[in-house]
């Protein structure tokens, strides 16, 4: 299974970092320069175990939350949480706040400080993005970053 972001790694980034698949829909992310593991990609529900091993506790799947791409940054404790849009649906993409806050809840479970802190981002490779001006301001607002059509990979960490 092959994200945008697993993509954007692979061939985007291929002079600074190489994927290795760790297991069907998650791959180690190795820095090329030092040879270390800069983090993990999971995708849907590998999110949960992904969570559970590198976490070392039993994380409870929920259903209905399921990331398109969870990417995990084991040099800055973060795990960003990828959405990816070909189209804007309000409703789905207005509850993406709601979506973070359930995501850190789920990473709160985790007793051993420091707890990874969740970012949430959205991706859209839409077009007519002024249209949408304002559903983009919400988000904002609540704490989505929003990408259009290429990663920051700045922001990512890489």
């Amino acid at each position: 299974m092959r994200t945008n972001f697993i993509k954007h790694i692979k061939y985007d980034l291929k002079h600074h970092y190489q994927l290795k698949q760790i297991d069907s829909g998650a791959f180690s992310v190795i820095n090329i320069q030092n040879n270390r593991k800069a983090g993990i990609i999971a995708v849907g529900n590998k999110f949960y175990k992904a969570l559970s091993v590198l976490c070392h506790v039993r994380i409870k799947q929920v259903s209905y939350l399921k990331p398109d791409t969870a990417f995990f940054n084991l040099t800055n404790n973060t795990i960003y949480i990828i959405k990816e849009y070909t189209q804007v649906n309000d409703e789905e993409v207005l509850g993406l706040g709601t979506q973070r806050k359930m995501y850190q809840k789920i990473v709160n479970q985790i007793s051993k400080e420091p707890n990874p802190t969740v970012e949430f981002c959205a991706r859209f490779n839409i077009k007519n993005k002024n249209n949408y001006q304002d559903i983009f301001n919400i988000l904002r607002i609540d704490g989505i970053k929003i990408f259009f059509d290429k990663y920051e990979d700045w922001w990512l960490g890489l």
